[in-house]
Order: structure tokens, then sequence, then C-alpha cells
């Protein structure tokens, strides 16, 4: 068990129902959840409140925790030197430093007493500690499994609530997403892939008229386009 050597590296607990269906894992402790012994106790948990009021769930519907239980004591560095938490997680690389050690084997301990089914990664650096990729804003929305865990969870990458504070408003239309499709796979704790029938070329002029008036009949069709310089390319 990791114990902390002074009072300005008190550990943060995790907060809410461990029999949650949903867990949500922030990045890292700051000095608001500090003060309040609570993750997502500041600004950036006022806009995850928000997001999970739009999202049709409430804070105690969830079980909240952060990556990094205690504060950086380091003054932050700026961005492209690591990161501002520099001493925990190197944001240029997506990994973590030594110290951030007995944080992870105390967050697979939590993680592993949880009954939660859907994992909501917020931010790069937990999506790193739950599933080995620091690709967050990449392959946000998707569910990917977990990876070092006592059980296989599903993990859904985020944004950062606390990114979209000062600039990227819209991103927190991103977040909504992403905790609708928590709350909609939180019933079951396997991964179900969508079944799709995928057309990649047609042989005959027939065959794409053929299809074209198939299309003509569905209740929905998709189109993904192109664009380049605000202007549609294909």
């Amino acid at each position: 068990m990791f114990m902390p050597n002074s009072y300005a590296e008190r550990i943060v607990p995790g907060h809410g129902d461990k029999r949650s269906k949903i867990a949500i894992v922030g990045e890292f402790t700051d000095n608001f959840d500090d003060r309040a012994l609570r993750p997502f106790s500041g600004p950036g948990g006022s806009v995850l409140e928000q997001c999970l009021h739009a999202a049709g769930l409430i804070r105690g519907e969830v079980y909240l925790t952060n990556v990094i239980k205690t504060k950086p004591i380091e003054k932050g560095k700026a961005r492209g030197f690591g990161g501002t938490n520099a001493e925990y997680f190197n944001d240029s690389k997506g990994i973590f430093t030594a110290k951030a050690g007995p944080h992870l084997d105390m967050l697979r301990d939590e993680i592993d007493g949880l009954a939660a089914n859907v994992i909501v990664a917020a931010g790069p650096a937990a999506f790193a500690a739950l599933a080995g990729s620091a690709k967050a804003a990449k392959l946000r929305g998707y569910v990917v499994p977990s990876t070092g865990f006592g059980a296989v969870r599903k993990v859904i990458p985020t944004l950062s609530p606390a990114a979209t504070i000062r600039g990227g408003y819209t991103n927190r239309h991103l977040i909504v997403a992403d905790l609708k499709k928590a709350k909609s796979e939180c019933d079951f704790s396997e991964i179900v892939r969508p079944q799709r029938q995928l057309v990649y070329h047609y042989d005959t002029v027939q065959e794409a008229l053929d299809w074209l008036e198939y299309f003509v009949d569905q209740p929905r069709v998709c189109f993904d386009i192109e664009v380049i310089n605000f202007e549609t390319s294909c």
C-alpha cells in the first residue's frame, strides 16, 4: 500500500458507491480535490456534473476517482517539456514516470474492488493507466478492453472535463456523447461489437444501381464526406 510522505502528499480517495455500474477515472488530483478530499471537486468537476446531467446521469450514480491521488508538489512545466504534471506523466511521450508507479498499483487494486461494467477514462493519462494507450482524443467514444487488471473491463476514453474550462467549450458535447455511450453499455460486462456487412466495391454498373435502389427504401442512410478548406472534396 502506498503511503504519502507528508501532508502535501495526502491521499484523495475515490468517491461513490463501489457497486455503481459506471466508474469515471480522472487524471490528476488538484488543489480543489486535496482540500475537499474528493475527486472532481473543482471547476472540472462542475463541468463533469453538467455533462453527466446532459447524458441522463447524476453524480451519485457513478464512482469517481483519479489515477494520481496526491496533488503534484513540483512546479508545473510548460507543455512540450512533459506537461504540467510531468513528475507523474509525460504528455508528449504518453508514459508514466517511476514516481507514478505506486499510484498505478493503488488504482489497480481500487478498480478490482469495483462492480463497474464500464470505466470512463477522462483524459490521456487515465486512458494510459486503464488501457495502455494515451490516444484518448483519437479513440474517444470507442469501447476498448482494459489491461493489467484482475478482470477485463470495458473502457471508454473521453476528453478531460478540465480541458474544456478555458477554450474548447464545444468539446463538452463530445464528453456528453461518450457518457451516453457509457450509460448504454453499463448493464452488461461483455464487449459487443455491432454486426456490419460492408460493401467495398461494385463489379458492375448494374450492381451499383441495384444498391442505390435498395438504399431508397431504407429508413436511415448515412454518408461519409471529406472536407478540405471547408469545401466538400468527395
